[in-house]
């Protein structure tokens, strides 16, 4: 149903929200009886449900808790957006609105010393998103672009077009809506690119700004190059070395096409050095860091789970080599064989894909509805091992401190791997179950990544770099 007819109906935006979450929590708490849900939890959810208590719609929360550490300087109260007329005892001057005041007079501001405030410009940045990850990591960059006095144009693309994977992010994180939505439900780069280069063209940013490796980055790469604008990469530098894959070929192209590279680490920084990229390179941690620290803390206070910590394992399977048979059925038999219970939160996709099959899984494997990003946060945090191709929950487990089995041949993400974190098995199903039994977290694991403050510092260049074009 659409919002215009629910607000006829007198419900607002919490009942709208609430009314989806209510929806998507139903498998869970189902699992939860089927398995023996603890007593005093039972009794605890269903008390809060006769309350009207809303779990997981924590966007207040989270605007509370701000940046991890320190904070950017703030240019005044309010965003830098349009100059204003202020009176002096020099007569009427124009300057950035915002812009504090000591005597009549505009002022530094600790942090930006060296700033000419009457000529101070607005930089203005065009983000490009399209798939879950990427809303989990535009969450602190965006609200780290606004501190910084940066103007951002998010661009939704559609690629991940089911509401469960696409709308409830900006719902339950916070985030601002998309300035636009090309609705494409395509995963083309080509019609992704196509849509757009016109908004490029008619935003006029001084930088656009992609995340990662899917096709919604390589679209909005390809844009920015053909609309003469620069291009800056969030988590350059990283490769598995494994050419089948699409994502190894996004990675290489988009950081080549570069102004600014941001790097996680030192090995990627040395990977674009060797590979002889023209773009800036930086090293700033890892933003997706920032998202998980933010956010994991408040995830598992609001969104409690139906077992009991570390008695459980979490799969997510939505690679595109793994959704197809052969691999498919060995990757889905694996999960057959691990002995405890698994709760699989099942892309679109991946089930269609399951369903076509007639692949049947045992009733311990308990495929549900994809999951809020807070949600499978406060799940795979205290699960004891974590099953996955994807790029993303591979660091996030590692962050929890959780062992991770990647159902790949090869990870971009080779630290977690060499801390003995993280075990790839492939599509082996005999693997796959033997590396879930024996999975154990290393007790002197070493820090990876970054230290949760990444978004800031991409902030930090982007406006020290861009504000004088």
């Amino acid at each position: 149903m659409h919002g215009a007819a629910l607000e006829g109906r007198g419900l607002g935006y919490a009942g709208r929200v609430d009314e989806r979450q209510q929806r998507r929590k139903r498998s869970l708490r189902q699992i939860g009886k089927r398995h023996g849900e603890p007593p005093e939890r039972e009794k605890r959810n269903r008390d809060e449900q006769e309350h009207g208590k809303q779990k997981c719609l924590v966007p207040r929360e989270i605007d509370r808790l701000g940046h991890t550490g320190t904070q950017l300087p703030l240019v005044g109260s309010r965003r830098i957006h349009r100059e204003e007329i202020r009176s002096t005892s020099q007569g009427r001057q124009r300057v950035p609105r915002g812009v504090p005041q000591k005597g009549g007079q505009p002022h530094e501001v600790e942090g930006c010393q060296g700033i000419d405030r009457l000529a101070l410009r607005l930089v203005k940045i065009l983000s490009v998103v399209g798939n879950r990850p990427q809303f989990v990591k535009s969450a602190p960059l965006s609200s780290a672009l606004r501190q910084t006095g940066i103007e951002e144009i998010v661009v939704h693309t559609g690629q991940h077009y089911d509401r469960e994977l696409s709308q409830v992010f900006f719902e339950e994180l916070g985030l601002p809506e998309p300035a636009h939505k090309l609705d494409l439900h395509t995963a083309d780069p080509a019609a992704m690119q196509a849509g757009i280069e016109p908004l490029v063209h008619h935003e006029q940013p001084d930088l656009v700004l992609v995340y990662g490796d899917t096709n919604s980055t390589l679209a909005g790469a390809r844009a920015a190059v053909a609309t003469g604008t620069q291009l800056a990469h969030v988590e350059a530098g990283l490769r598995s070395g494994d050419l089948s894959m699409p994502e190894e070929h996004t990675r290489i192209e988009v950081d080549a096409l570069s102004s600014h590279l941001f790097c996680p680490d030192e090995r990627s920084r040395e990977t674009l050095r060797s590979e002889g990229v023209p773009g800036q390179i930086h090293v700033v941690g890892d933003v997706m860091a920032d998202a998980s620290l933010r956010f994991a803390p408040v995830a598992r206070e609001r969104c409690p789970i139906p077992f009991e910590p570390e008695t459980y394992v979490v799969a997510t399977i939505h690679r595109e080599a793994n959704v197809f048979q052969p691999r498919l059925g060995r990757v889905m038999e694996g999960l057959d064989r691990i002995a405890e219970p698994v709760v699989f939160p099942a892309h679109p996709r991946t089930r269609a894909n399951i369903e076509a099959e007639r692949i049947v899984l045992g009733p311990h494997v308990l495929m549900v509805e994809p999951l809020g990003y807070l949600e499978l946060a406060s799940l795979a945090s205290q699960a004891r091992v974590i099953v996955t191709d994807s790029g993303g929950l591979q660091k996030e487990a590692y962050w929890y401190g959780v062992p991770c089995v990647t159902v790949r041949p090869s990870t971009e993400w080779v630290d977690t791997v060499e801390a003995g974190a993280n075990v790839l098995v492939d599509a082996d199903p005999g693997a796959l179950a033997q590396a879930v039994a024996d999975a154990e977290m290393p007790p002197d694991r070493p820090t990876l990544y970054g230290d949760g403050h990444a978004s800031e510092r991409v902030a930090q260049v982007l406006h020290a770099t861009m504000r004088d074009r």
